[in-house]
């Protein structure tokens, strides 16, 4: 299974506060010393890092986070690559360390939007897939810089609809530090359905940032224990990003307790959004439902 580097010129990504109250200009300038701001008070711009191909802009919205299909003609350019219609509804109901999230989000009626915005200075540059995590990662820290506002409720990263308390994003940022891993949970959700009586699918969402193939696994219930699934796709999702450990079709992979899933071709994903989908099946067990395998092109 190929990979597709992310052009240079589209790395546009978004990291989001959710917040009470729309926070003073004062505060916001006090969380980003090096960043200038613009005449309407409400943003803030500069340089990201020491070159100058990418700038940091970090906005106030004095309205809850746009989650309704209007965001569609909007996210590539202000709202980050891969960020879809109602990503934040979808992030509620996948949401599996925060039990009062739902709580959290419905008191939220500001964001502070903190995003990467390619200057073009790249040119044609085609980036890997770990200078792209890299990139990711290197937002997330600087959108951190926001946590201390007055009234912040929630971690919103919207192309990976990952809901986070902002004290858990940075014990999650140091953990992977410490491991020399990357963060993948701050940018990529696993979302779980339950799709007939027996069957399951686990999925990552946010790979499409890094432009890889999000991961798509099947099972029995009565076979798998969800997260053994879970830490398989994750693992695929990690060997994705070096080259020569690309899952590749007809490749069988192991989780810890000792099932087998066989990766095998997606023309499209089962679930929304669309994007690139790695598809993996058991490689030994019962035969997918009827519908279910016509559903998957398989019947």
């Amino acid at each position: 299974m190929g990979k597709e580097y992310v052009s240079a010129s589209k790395r546009n990504y978004v990291v989001a506060l959710l917040l009470e109250t729309p926070p003073t200009a004062a505060d916001l300038a006090e969380c980003f010393p090096g960043l200038t701001a613009a005449e309407d008070e409400l943003s803030l711009a500069g340089f990201l890092g020491d070159s100058e191909t990418a700038r940091l802009v970090v906005e106030t919205l004095p309205h809850p986070w746009p989650d309704s299909t209007d965001l569609h003609d909007r996210s590539a350019e202000e709202f980050g690559l891969g960020t879809e219609p109602w990503g934040l509804q979808r992030s509620l109901e996948q949401c599996w360390v925060w039990d009062t999230a739902s709580a959290a989000v419905s008191r939220h009626q500001a964001v502070v939007r903190v995003r990467r915005e390619s200057t073009g200075a790249e040119g044609g540059v085609l980036d890997t897939p770990q200078v792209t995590a890299r990139d990711v990662t290197q937002l997330i820290r600087q959108a951190l810089a926001a946590a201390t506002l007055p009234g912040v409720l929630a971690y919103f990263q919207p192309a990976g609809e990952v809901l986070l308390p902002p004290h858990v994003v940075a014990e999650m940022l140091e953990h992977a530090t410490i491991a020399q891993i990357p963060p993948l949970d701050l940018w990529s959700n696993i979302r779980l359905s339950w799709l007939t009586d027996d069957w399951s699918l686990v999925e990552t969402i946010g790979n499409i940032q890094l432009g890889l193939p999000d991961v798509e696994v099947y099972y029995e219930h009565d076979r798998q224990e969800t997260n053994d699934v879970a830490a398989l796709a994750r693992s695929v999702s990690l060997r994705m990003l070096q080259e020569e450990s690309a899952p590749k079709t007809g490749e069988s992979f192991e989780t810890h307790a000792g099932g087998r899933f066989v990766v095998k071709a997606a023309n499209e994903n089962l679930l929304p959004p669309n994007r690139p989908i790695a598809r993996l099946l058991p490689e030994d067990g019962g035969e997918l439902p009827e519908d279910l395998a016509r559903r998957l092109g398989l019947g």
